[in-house]
């Protein structure tokens, strides 16, 4: 059966020997263009489909799973409704940070909107633990 994510037609996934930070696995989908992309593979489940699509059709998908996913996490921490929007709004925050942080590490003030965090934190760490600091994320001591 044909799988595809938004309009391009996947050729082939293969599963990598690489984890997510979480332990899950990573995988490279080759499509028939020729691009390869690297993702986790819950994204791949998350956004294959067996017809055509558009961009905009597989963001609505990630931010529908990922939206839920988030507040699922809010309950489990016991958040209550006046503390949300910080939360959130902390989150986006740790997000933009860590990624400005992993970007003037790897490419100075170059801007990669569609770089996945995943590559982020692979740059973050791989600094980390070459400079021996353990500063892994934003707020930590080499910041």
């Amino acid at each position: 059966m044909e799988k595809y994510i938004a309009d391009k037609q996947v050729m082939a996934v293969v599963s990598l020997d690489e984890k997510t930070p979480a332990g899950n696995n990573m995988v490279c989908v080759n499509f028939t263009d020729g691009i390869q992309e690297v993702m986790p593979e819950m994204r791949y489940h998350m956004i294959s489909t067996n017809k055509i699509s558009d961009a905009s059709s597989v963001q609505t998908v990630v931010r529908n799973h990922v939206g839920s996913y988030l507040l699922g996490v809010l309950h489990e921490f016991g958040i209550k409704m006046g503390e949300a929007d910080m939360v959130l709004n902390s989150a986006g925050d740790a997000v933009n940070l860590s990624y400005e942080r992993a970007r003037d590490l790897k490419w100075g003030n170059v801007t990669h909107a569609m770089l996945p965090l995943i590559e982020v934190n692979k740059i973050l760490v791989e600094h980390a633990n070459k400079n021996n600091d353990g500063a892994t994320s934003v707020g930590s001591k080499s910041n």
